[in-house]
């Protein structure tokens, strides 16, 4: 059974750039957080490591970097927070994952 998540307050409309990258920060370091217990929930030590894991993530955010409507970046927010949701409750399966 997985961890319960730590209580994440719902982001509404930030409403301005500094107030929507610091939620995006935020996820950042909860999803590096959670990699340890996604690692093990997953049983994925053999195929990947934990470093691996927060550089992918680390990838995908960069990869939105140059997004300055703080409406997007909400939305990017939270379906990411959706995905990391997604993987500590088990709704994933392994090769979803990889």
């Amino acid at each position: 059974m997985a961890a319960p998540m730590r209580s994440v307050v719902t982001v509404g409309s930030s409403l301005t750039l500094e107030e929507a990258k610091k939620h995006a920060l935020d996820l950042y370091r909860q999803a590096c957080r959670a990699l340890p217990q996604i690692v093990e929930i997953y049983n994925l030590s053999d195929v990947i490591t934990t470093s691996e894991l927060r550089s992918a993530i680390a990838s995908q955010f960069r990869k939105h970097a140059n997004v300055t409507n703080p409406k997007v970046i909400d939305m990017l927010v939270f379906k990411g927070d959706e995905e990391l949701r997604n993987c500590i409750e088990h709704s994933k399966q392994r090769h979803h994952i990889i």
